[in-house]
Order: structure tokens, then C-alpha cells, then sequence
């Protein structure tokens, strides 16, 4: 393909006077303004969709060294915010070199990411990236059971569980599939609307980034952002997606470099060099709060729960959980969620949990062969009704699950003057380090096999309970 025209090689620069918006606003905004691509018709014009387009709009100047700010007066400046393991030796002395490499890394391997540079306490670069012409490395493993025929059957199957229709139509080559870990997405982005095919959270992150060089001292850097919800970047050397490599210890099939400019990811666990940051939902929850404004795509409000809250005598003496069938497993014996689902159903007098989505994205699992899906035979797939915080925070105990990584939605939760029952899990935030068990939640076992017992410490230490509530 011939891109020669210059009017198309830079990615326009992101449109973000607004910043965040009204309620009613925001549904204008993202029915008006998405403004495509003028080489890509299914990207924003803010995204870079290949190399040419990237390497016009960004700057390729190495950055001076300058004597870092001081960060005592950050909040959290008596606590280790960076955890030691994520102090990586490939992300340190770099160069214009260490973004190209990284650049090359997410762009090839997963598809799409946002590269970041501050200069002179300026947002100087902030590029989303997607690449159109993407070919995924692990097509080959992809299989499905004998018995449905061919891929195609397999996701009629997974669709008619649901009482949906498949169409051969919109499903991609096998090798242009694009996977989160075990998740893979098959659905070919020409028959998606552009708002759809965006990213949700782009300008979320554009203002919390502005907004931290516009009121801190930020030394020069350039980083990446993970669009996806696993982190990209292992410390030995491997693939991170060890469900679709069928390892954790899968040497990288490419762009295996001496040094990489640094990943930031929502989540993160100690094989991973990813930095955990705070989430377009953190940021998202405390601009929401303090202006009473939201953002684009989701245009969602966080009303804080403190100001009509349930006084802890008059909440119900239950656990709730809400939430979609997010996570890798499709067993109750891989899936948090799951597993809290059925127990909910033998235990429904100290346990409310309810699935508002069943999620049945094929699923390509470390130690099976073949692509999954949760099986729990045709229509038999109960949605409950959505709770909001606010509904939630009518009992005294809300039960976190993890999802595909961890739950985002903790920070909002820990608001809301009841007892956070957090699941352990190998997903670490940025606070998580920060947060003691018995003071600020009340841990239980991954597997859940203390949830019940833990529920029923809660109800015999009812006044502990209610001061872990208010540490939260």
C-alpha cells in the first residue's frame, strides 16, 4: 500500500479541549466527535496505525538529563511507591533507541498501546497507536475440540449459548485474531461502528496526565501505556501470555531487546516488569468527585457513597458480589467468579452474588489444547439485576473478585463503609502494597475455600468489622 501523501502521515493531535464534561456532554461528544483516521476509517484521527504514521507524530529527540525534582511532599513520599522488583535493569540508562524497541514490541506483538513523553514538565507526546495490519505470532496454537468441526463451529456453538447468531462474516483470519492472555477476540473491526472500535479510555488518561504535569514537578521520561488489561513485559525473557503459549516460561518468539523504555499497566504481578499506575477508573472516581464531571466512552458517574451513607447497623448482614464473568477460567475451579456464583446458590443466606454479563469469549487456557468457553448448557445462563455502589453499599460485607487481572473497581469500593472481603490474587495495583488485612479489608483464600468462615468471623467481631469499614 502506497503511503506516500504527507497530509496522512502524522495521527492528529488529540482533541481534548473539553476535558472532562457533563453527563450530557460526553453522550454529544462521542456521538459527535470521533474524528477518523484519514489513512484508516476505523481509527480516531489521534491514532497512529502504522510505523510512518507513529514515527511522524512523535518526537525523536533523546531527553537531557536534569536534576530530578523532589517528591517529599508527595503524600506518599515515606512509602516505597515503586515496589523494588519493578526496578528493572532493561528499562534504566536508555535512549531514543529504548522507545523504538518498545514501540516495535507492543505494536507487533499486541497490537496497540499509548507511547507518552514529558519535557520541560510538558505533555509533549501523547500518541495512541493500533496496528491496522496486525499478524499475530500464535495462530498456529489455536485449535478447537474434534467434535465441533472447524473454528467457525466452535464459535457458533459459543454464540447460540446465548441465543445469539454467528456470522462468518465477521470473524478475522485466525492469524489477525488478537488475544488478552487466554482471551481471544475474533470480530473483525469493519463491521464495528468507529465510537465502538475506540479507545474507551484515552481521554481519561490524556487529563490525568496533563493534569499531573500542569500541578507536580515531573522529571523528563518517556514510557508506554498497556491498552490491555494483562501486563506485557516478563523479567526472564518470556511470552506474558503463558495461557496461549501453554507456558510460563515460553522464550519470546521476537523483539527480544537489550533495553526497553518502560510499560505502565493497571496491574502487574512479580513475574511481570510492568509498573502498576493508577487506572482510568481511579482517576476517572476522583475528577467525578471533585468537579462532578465525567469522561468519554463511558460518561460514568461515581457519586460518593460517603455522603449518603447507611449507618453499619442498618446495612444487611450479607456478602455482595456483582459483576460480569470476567477471568481467565471457565470452571468454577479456574474462575473466582464462577466459583463464588455457585456458592451464592447453596448459600444464598450470607451470600448475594449475581452475574450481570456472561462473558463466554473463547477462552485458550495454559494447560489445554483446544479454546474453551464457560459450558453451562444452552439458556441456562441467570443475569442478575446491575447494583451500583450505592445499592451495594447497603450490606455489610462486598465481596472483590478478580477479573481478567485485578478489579479496578477496588478503590471506589473501599469507600463505600462496608467491609471489603478481597479475594487474594497474584494482580497487584499501584496502592496495593499499601493496604493491611484486618485494618483496611478482610482477606480471604483465592480459591475461596475460607470465604464462609471469614463471613462468619465478620459476624462475630461485628464492632472490629465496622472500624475496618471506616479505616477503608
Amino acid at each position: 500500500m502506497n503511503h506516500s501523501k504527507k497530509s496522512d502521515a502524522k495521527a492528529q493531535p488529540i482533541e481534548m479541549a473539553k476535558g472532562p464534561m457533563s453527563v450530557d456532554e460526553c453522550v454529544v461528544y462521542i456521538n459527535q466527535h470521533i474524528i477518523p483516521n484519514t489513512r484508516y476509517r476505523f481509527l480516531e484521527g489521534d491514532t497512529a496505525g502504522d510505523i510512518e504514521q507513529f514515527n511522524s507524530s512523535r518526537v525523536r529527540e533523546n531527553l537531557l538529563p536534569k536534576v530530578e525534582p523532589s517528591f517529599n511532599d508527595n503524600f506518599f513520599a515515606n512509602e516505597q511507591t515503586i515496589p523494588q522488583d519493578k526496578i528493572w535493569h532493561k528499562n534504566m540508562d536508555l535512549d531514543s533507541r529504548a522507545v523504538s524497541n518498545t514501540f516495535k514490541y507492543i505494536f507487533y506483538k499486541f497490537k496497540k498501546g499509548i507511547f507518552i513523553r514529558i519535557a520541560n514538565n510538558q505533555l509533549q507526546t501523547f500518541l495512541p497507536f493500533e496496528n491496522v495490519h496486525y499478524r499475530n505470532e500464535f495462530g498456529h496454537i489455536l485449535k478447537v475440540n474434534p467434535k465441533y468441526g472447524s473454528i467457525h463451529d466452535f464459535i457458533h456453538h459459543v454464540s447460540g449459548l446465548l441465543g445469539y447468531r454467528s456470522n462468518k462474516q465477521n470473524v478475522k483470519p485466525v492469524n489477525e485474531w488478537v488475544a488478552n492472555n487466554s482471551l481471544v477476540r475474533y470480530e473483525d473491526e469493519g463491521h464495528m461502528l468507529i465510537a465502538a472500535a475506540s479507545g474507551n479510555n484515552k481521554v481519561t488518561l490524556f487529563d490525568m496526565f496533563n493534569t499531573l504535569c500542569a500541578e507536580r514537578d515531573v522529571p523528563d521520561i518517556e514510557f508506554f501505556i498497556n491498552r490491555r488489561d494483562h501486563p506485557l513485559m516478563k523479567v526472564d525473557g518470556t511470552e506474558p501470555y503463558n495461557h496461549i503459549w501453554g507456558s510460563k516460561h515460553h522464550p519470546l518468539e521476537s523483539h527480544k531487546y537489550d533495553k526497553y523504555a518502560p510499560i505502565l499497566s493497571g496491574s502487574s504481578t512479580k513475574m511481570h516488569a510492568d509498573i502498576p499506575f493508577p487506572t482510568y477508573e481511579d482517576w476517572a472516581r476522583a475528577t467525578y468527585q471533585k468537579t462532578s464531571r465525567v469522561f468519554p466512552n463511558a460518561c460514568r458517574e461515581y457519586p460518593d457513597v460517603q455522603l449518603k451513607l447507611t449507618s453499619w447497623s442498618k446495612k444487611i448482614g450479607k456478602a455482595v458480589f456483582r459483576g460480569a464473568t470476567t477471568g481467565a477460567g471457565v470452571t468454577e475451579g479456574t474462575n473466582q467468579r464462577l466459583k463464588a456464583f455457585e456458592m451464592g446458590l447453596k448459600n444464598s443466606d450470607v451470600l448475594d452474588v449475581g452475574i450481570t454479563k456472561w462473558n463466554l469469549r473463547p477462552r485458550k487456557l495454559e494447560n489445554s489444547e483446544y479454546l474453551q468457553t464457560i459450558e453451562r448448557g444452552k439458556g441456562n445462563y441467570p443475569r442478575a439485576n446491575r447494583m451500583n455502589l450505592q445499592d451495594q453499599s447497603q450490606y455489610k460485607y462486598i465481596l472483590t473478585l478478580e477479573g481478567h487481572v485485578a478489579a479496578y473497581r477496588l478503590s471506589y469500593e473501599l469507600s463505600s463503609g462496608s467491609v471489603i472481603l478481597l479475594a487474594k490474587s497474584q494482580w497487584q495495583m499501584w496502592y496495593s502494597h499499601l493496604l493491611k488485612p484486618y485494618e483496611h479489608y478482610v482477606p480471604v483464600e483465592e480459591d475461596l475455600s475460607d470465604l464462609l468462615s471469614q463471613i462468619a468471623w465478620c459476624k462475630a467481631n461485628d464492632g472490629k468489622c465496622s472500624l475496618i469499614a471506616k479505616h477503608a
